[in-house]
């Protein structure tokens, strides 16, 4: 794992010096990168604080890299006149990709039905862009904060766990606002004191100053950090809190290297009642899993805590190489979301879902050495027999989509070491549905029966 991880820190040096470079050869010479936000730009990309790998330092300089890449793409359409019509429609497809898929999507459909066109759209949503980039080194990078001269726009980002009553600081600081601004989801952030412990922020017409705080040493444990969501009162978080180191013991007594992995790959837990998320991460956002803590068992919680984890380790693995020919091609079935889906669906899944196979198995294995109770070491047999049953199924297409070129050499070869770890856990496991009780022996046949159909179906 030490060893990935260093991997990363190499390829995200590496993203960090081409940055640098184009920096000082060429973005000034952009038509929208003014003088004021070069200034700011220029001495912020070059700071010792942006060396290392992490979750604020990736976050950002992956929004400096889509930023960049919007502003040549600006460039590219109003300066060009040599482009032909081919060659603008493939830049503007690539424009309006881009946006779709960020949270500025649905004022990019409202722009369009109003009549603007992608490139005007473009101009405007970049300056977002730009100041979220000035702003989140600011609130999340600097350890100087922000001395006042200058105001900053800054959008939360609720994966980090921000919302109306919170924001989170450089690392181990956070504010908590007494009076929501209007302009959520943005903030206009006045001075960040570090010395005097002071946030200022305006809501509406007025400042407001509140105190810098530390989070607390109770959200802070084993090296991992808790984020509560903003309905959460304190006895609330104590007992997730709770929760959530007694699902960390427990991995850690069924398979040390599962607790060590969890260590080494996810550093933050959000926390979340959102009714309809499980759990998520981005990869944008490396160490950093939200979870759901509120609609899910004991047993659910081991599994989305190694599920997101999972996430993760594959992340750290796409961050240094490629792995997979992807495409939009949505051709391959997917036992978990029951439909046909493209080879990044169906890789990731696999790779993802392996992680809930080792629990299970481990908890089959060591027989209950967690002591879960009946009713969930009854669900544990059932969720393996699943799991397995979903792989073996996914595995196949994995197999069909290499045959066809899609999964490339690495890719390959990281699939085939999963797939052994998988066999040799099985190879200890003698769980069959006849071992099962009635409740989940009947929702286990009715899954076989679903998966089946659908695979007939479908491939």
């Amino acid at each position: 794992m030490k060893k990935l991880l260093n991997k990363n820190q190499i390829a995200f040096a590496e993203r960090l010096t081409d940055i640098r470079d184009f920096t000082s050869n060429g973005l000034k010479d952009l038509s929208k990168v003014d003088s004021d936000f070069f200034g700011l730009f220029n001495k912020i990309i070059f700071t010792t604080e942006l060396t290392d790998f992490n979750a604020s330092n990736f976050y950002l300089i992956n929004l400096v890299e889509n930023t960049f890449f919007i502003l040549e793409s600006i460039d590219e359409l109003e300066k060009n006149k040599t482009l032909s019509s081919e060659e603008r429609s493939e830049c503007e497809d690539e424009l309006f990709h881009f946006w779709q898929n960020t949270e500025l999507a649905e004022g990019l459909f409202e722009l369009i039905e109003d009549g603007q066109n992608l490139l005007q759209i473009s101009i405007e949503f970049v300056q977002i862009l730009k100041n979220q980039i000035l702003s989140f080194y600011f609130t999340k990078i600097s350890k100087e904060g922000l001395d006042g001269k200058f105001d900053l726009i800054y959008n939360l980002i609720s994966e980090l766990g921000e919302n109306e009553k919170t924001i989170y600081l450089k690392q181990g600081h956070f504010v908590t606002l007494d009076e929501t601004p209007e302009t959520l989801p943005s903030v206009c952030i006045k001075q960040i004191d570090y010395r005097n412990n002071l946030f200022t922020y305006s809501s509406g017409d007025h400042e407001i100053v509140v105190e810098i705080k530390q989070i607390p040493q109770t959200n802070v444990f084993s090296g991992f950090e808790f984020r509560a969501n903003a309905s959460e009162d304190k006895d609330t978080a104590s007992k997730t809190i709770n929760r959530i180191k007694n699902a960390l013991n427990d991995i850690n007594i069924l398979d040390h290297s599962l607790y060590e992995s969890l260590q080494s790959c996810t550093k933050i837990f959000v926390s979340t009642d959102a009714a309809d998320i499980v759990s998520f991460s981005q990869q944008e956002l490396p160490f950093v899993s939200t979870i759901n803590f509120y609609t899910r068992d004991n047993l659910d919680l081991l599994d989305d805590l190694l599920h997101e984890n999972g996430h993760h380790f594959l992340n750290y693995h796409l961050n240094i190489e490629e792995l997979i020919d992807e495409d939009d091609e949505k051709i391959f079935y997917s036992p978990w979301r029951k439909s046909l889906r493209p080879i990044r669906g169906i890789f990731h899944a696999y790779l993802t879902f392996a992680w809930a196979h080792r629990l299970f198995s481990s908890i089959l294995i060591s027989n209950n050495s967690i002591d879960l109770p009946q009713n969930l070491y009854q669900k544990a047999k059932r969720r393996y027999l699943e799991e397995n049953y979903m792989l073996e199924l996914c595995y196949k297409e994995l197999m069909r989509s290499a045959q066809l070129d899609k999964i490339l050499s690495p890719g390959i070869k990281f699939l085939k070491e999963c797939e052994n770890t998988i066999q040799q856990l099985n190879l200890k496991i003698s769980i069959k549905e006849d071992s099962l009780d009635e409740l989940n022996l009947e929702k286990y046949q009715i899954f076989k029966k679903e998966q089946d159909k659908l695979y007939s179906e479908l491939v």
